[in-house]
């Protein structure tokens, strides 16, 4: 009854006429991609990818976990790397979700980040375009406490500088001798090559 209870507002919530982001069902979004049935987790991940100001940043890795669960995962790569960036600004302004952040970072790069690799060139464009599109798209409405919106402001704008600064020291690292790293991942048993069952292509807005 009470998931039957938690859906059904979710579908209202879903289908209602747009309201102001805070007013959103935040935690029925995150309980039905984390745990609803499929059709719940899917209409939950497809809002957030549309209103992805709608939840935490720490819980956009819901939406990558969603998407490579029903087997899209291009996008699911894609948004990880959405999620890498804003939550990364948040454990700088609040050290206490340092852990969960942690934890679901290496949970789900585990299974994203050895796949996305196996071709070098569509990592990079996937990583490439979601930290474009990051900087694009609202951010969430609240914000750790005891910093003023221009100290937000501040903390957001060094994450993203800062994760700039790795994806290029890391992947763009990589891509001046693609050889080494292909044969690097072939000694580890890993895979080279265009990218595996890679789902839906990201949209042409995704960047």
């Amino acid at each position: 009854m009470r998931s039957m209870m938690m859906i059904g507002a979710l579908c209202l919530a879903l289908f209602a006429p747009v309201a102001p982001a805070t007013a959103k069902p935040e935690n029925a979004l995150i309980e039905a991609m984390l745990k609803g049935p499929i059709e719940a987790r899917d209409a939950a991940c497809n809002y957030v990818m549309a209103h992805p100001e709608a939840i935490n940043p720490i819980y956009l890795s819901t939406v990558a976990l969603s998407l490579w669960k029903r087997g899209d995962r291009a996008q699911a790569a894609f948004w990880f790397y959405v999620f890498q960036v804003r939550s990364r600004a948040w454990i700088n302004a609040d050290k206490s979700a340092a852990p969960l952040r942690g934890s679901l970072n290496q949970q789900i790069g585990a299974m994203i980040n050895p796949w996305v690799a196996s071709d070098l060139e569509a990592w990079y464009d996937i990583a490439g375009r979601a930290l474009s599109y990051e900087k694009k798209i609202p951010l969430y409405p609240k914000q750790p406490a005891d910093l003023t919106p221009e100290q937000w402001q501040a903390v957001v704008a060094k994450a993203r500088q800062d994760n700039d600064a790795q994806f290029e020291e890391v992947i763009g690292g990589f891509r001046k001798d693609p050889a080494a790293f292909a044969a690097k991942r072939r000694e580890n048993g890993l895979p080279v090559g265009p990218l595996q069952e890679p789902g839906a292509p990201l949209p042409s807005d995704w960047r």
